[in-house]
């Protein structure tokens, strides 16, 4: 990646500053914390380059800006929250990168240097697709909502690894079945990246607790949208369980009817069978006897139509078996059909006897033609009634798998819900365990801003007291500073204008001050001196004393009067060196009070 992003902005290694390859190697790491390795597309895509060149002074005196560690990259501004790389301190550690070096690479190696003026391209040439630009963006926002570049740099430097590596180490993730691994406790690490990276500041203190809020919230809303959604998928669970009961509940009720519709109308049909194999069965044995009877009718008949001229009277054996007809003979003959019939010839009484038995005859097979065809018409009501009960016995193995798919759907819900259930009691312990981080995090929080409170608290209450002490030193100072002044003559800004004044410029008003009263203190002594001895020689003089000490000379003293009352000479002297002293004295007071104020 590195060698593809040198590339694209026309660089080379020995041109970046410590803080861009710093801004790559975390780049690559936030990347690979995603699960995906950077790629040189992307990083191009939200940074764009610049150049501060250092300007160094060699030894023949002469300034030059060296190209080496002058480039950097910037975040273009539309992606500023997608990028961890924000850092709160942008020098952590006030001399690391003037431990930086270069090492070799090799001749052959795409990130040699040819020590070439700096050309480089503010934005990068590159060409990537939308969708991946997309895809990693939103990676590295996820990162950045959980990390700050402190976060990512002090993961690296605790592995001791440089994420822009050709290679990384083998088994860097697999801690299991190695021993060559160098344990370190958490304290121990984080010293590892405070030598490096230097102790957080403040607002990297404060970044931090802001991200692990922000995670915190995020988590419980994230535990609140889950319980809702798992309340809602829930009912949803409970409603189908419900309904899927319900309809078990209507299919066992209709399998329940259907069944006993079904085994009501085997029963029916079973009978009807029995009853239709019944009544075949006489109909078949009727049938029989009509057709023997035809049979033997027919047999008759054919045998005796012969013989059907002669009088049956003459025939013994038929007497027997024809006196009740000869009975009804006489009855009907006493009635007027005999009378009628009488009448015709017997040819055609013999043909009427024989068309009576050809009637005979045909009526017996008619009715047996009759039945056949009635039992034709109950055997296919049998097989019809066959045919249902058959249907009927094949739709119950349908009927009891469904009750058998409806029982496992039962048990699948069940499942289903024992498995939610389960779920939810996890979710419940998981927000249980966020509160409890919550609670302690709460807690460290208030611990933290009660003590800052204090500490704060009590450093003002100290910067307090202490101001109004040196305040009230101060106006002492400067009320004998300036009677003084006043005394020498100099003059002194009003009461309102120095009252007005801030502490901090009245503090440096005071030594300057002093020091120029030291300076003026002595010259005036010294003039003073000079004036003092000049008067005394006068008055010396003027009492006609000679100032060379003789033998029995008379004893000079001080306590005449003509000290107190110089001549006039002396008088002007010292009042010529008061108005010089006074001139001289007013600027330099002015001035060091015009320095004060800047």
């Amino acid at each position: 990646m590195l060698s593809e992003v040198l590339k694209a902005y026309n660089l080379e290694l020995p041109q970046l500053s410590p803080n861009a390859v710093a801004r790559l190697a975390v780049f690559e790491w936030a990347m690979r914390a995603e699960g995906c390795e950077g790629r040189a597309d992307v990083f191009v895509a939200l940074h764009d380059a610049n150049c501060q060149p250092k300007p160094r002074e060699g030894t023949d005196r002469v300034k030059r800006a060296l190209a080496f560690g002058s480039a950097n990259f910037q975040l273009r501004k539309e992606f500023q929250d997608a990028f961890p790389a924000r850092a709160v301190n942008n020098k952590w550690y006030s001399r690391w990168d003037q431990e930086w070096f270069y090492a070799s690479v090799g001749a052959n190696s795409p990130l040699r240097s040819t020590n070439a003026h700096i050309l480089y391209r503010r934005e990068g040439v590159v060409t990537t697709s939308e969708g991946l630009l997309h895809s990693r963006i939103s990676l590295l926002r996820r990162v950045a909502a959980k990390m700050s570049m402190r976060d990512l740099a002090e993961e690296f430097i605790t592995l001791r690894l440089s994420p822009l590596a050709r290679s990384w180490p083998e088994g860097l993730f697999q801690a299991s079945g190695r021993a060559d691994l160098d344990m370190r406790t958490p304290e121990e690490a984080i010293a590892a990246a405070d030598r490096v990276v230097g102790t957080p500041t403040p607002e990297e203190q404060n970044q931090r607790l802001a991200l692990a809020f922000a995670l915190n919230a995020a988590a419980s809303t994230a535990a609140d949208r889950r319980m809702e959604r798992l309340a809602e998928e829930k009912e949803a669970l409970r409603r189908e369980v419900l309904e899927e009961t319900e309809k078990r509940r209507r299919a066992e009720a209709s399998a329940a009817e259907a069944k006993e519709a079904l085994a009501s109308e085997t029963a029916r049909l079973r009978a009807e069978l029995q009853a239709s194999k019944d009544a075949e069965a006489r109909q078949a044995k009727e049938n029989e006897e009509l057709r023997q009877w035809a049979r033997d009718l027919e047999s008759f008949v054919v045998a005796n139509l012969g013989e059907a001229t002669q009088s049956l009277t003459e025939r013994a054996g038929l007497r027997p078996l024809l006196q009740p007809l000869a009975q009804m003979s006489q009855e009907v003959g006493n009635s007027e059909l005999v009378s009628v019939l009488s009448e015709a010839s017997g040819t055609e009484l013999n043909i009427a006897l024989e068309r009576a038995t050809l009637q005979q005859i045909v009526l017996a097979r008619a009715a047996a033609t009759s039945s056949e065809i009635e039992f034709n018409r109950l055997k296919r009501k049998v097989t019809t009634l066959q045919e249902a009960l058959n249907g009927s016995e094949d739709k119950s193995p349908q009927l009891e798998e469904r009750l058998l798919e409806e029982q496992r759907v039962k048990a699948i819900a069940k499942e289903a819900l024992r498995m939610e259930q389960h779920a939810q009691e996890v979710l419940v312990s998981s927000i249980k365990e966020l509160q409890v981080e919550q609670v302690v995090l709460r807690a460290k929080v208030d611990k933290l801003r009660v003590a800052e409170t204090t500490e704060l608290s009590t450093i003002t209450y100290d910067m307090t007291k202490a101001k109004a002490k040196h305040k009230e030193v101060a106006d002492e100072t400067m009320d004998t500073l300036r009677g003084v002044l006043e005394y020498f003559g100099t003059v002194w800004p009003s009461t309102s204008s120095a009252t007005d004044k801030a502490l901090g410029q009245k503090l440096k008003m005071i030594p300057a001050t002093a020091k120029m009263m030291k300076g003026s203190g002595t010259h005036y002594g010294e003039f003073s001196g000079q004036v003092d001895r000049i008067r005394v020689l006068h008055h010396l003089e003027a009492i006609g004393v000679s100032i060379t000490p003789m033998k029995g000379s008379m004893h000079v003293g001080f306590a005449d009067e003509g000290l107190l009352q110089p001549p006039l000479d002396v008088a002007l002297a010292s009042e010529a060196f008061r108005a010089t002293w006074k001139a001289d004295c007013k600027a330099v007071v002015t001035t060091w009070i015009n320095k004060a104020r800047w």
